[in-house]
């Protein structure tokens, strides 16, 4: 209930968000994060957003805590969409990431690399 007596509650997240949740690095904000996936989906493919932070983790995860976007800032600043690895970075990745990273490109530029 919120502060004037409504029921306020979300859908359960979707299997999707778990799974970006899941994988974020920071576990703050979790139901603002979920209220920003249900709008950033409605326009980009849940698939592109987690080959983003797929492509992101390492880095993230390298940084100081501090410095580690909330799940919602990240979600809402677009941020799946920063810079794309080097290809000699996305060679040393998995085979299954780097099929997301290709689903990712394709969804976000509407053409494979």
């Amino acid at each position: 209930m919120n502060a004037c007596g409504l029921s306020v509650s979300l859908d359960a997240p979707p299997p999707s968000f778990e799974s970006f949740y899941r994988q974020y690095p920071r576990k703050v904000g979790r139901v603002a994060a979920h209220r920003v996936w249900v709008r950033v989906t409605r326009a980009t493919p849940a698939v592109a957003i987690i080959a983003g932070l797929e492509r992101q983790l390492e880095a993230l995860r390298r940084r100081e805590r501090q410095f580690i976007p909330h799940p919602a800032t990240w979600l809402n600043q677009g941020r799946w969409q920063d810079e794309d690895l080097p290809d000699e970075a996305l060679a040393a990745l998995s085979p299954r990431m780097r099929r997301n990273v290709a689903a990712a490109r394709q969804a976000l530029h509407g053409h494979s690399s």
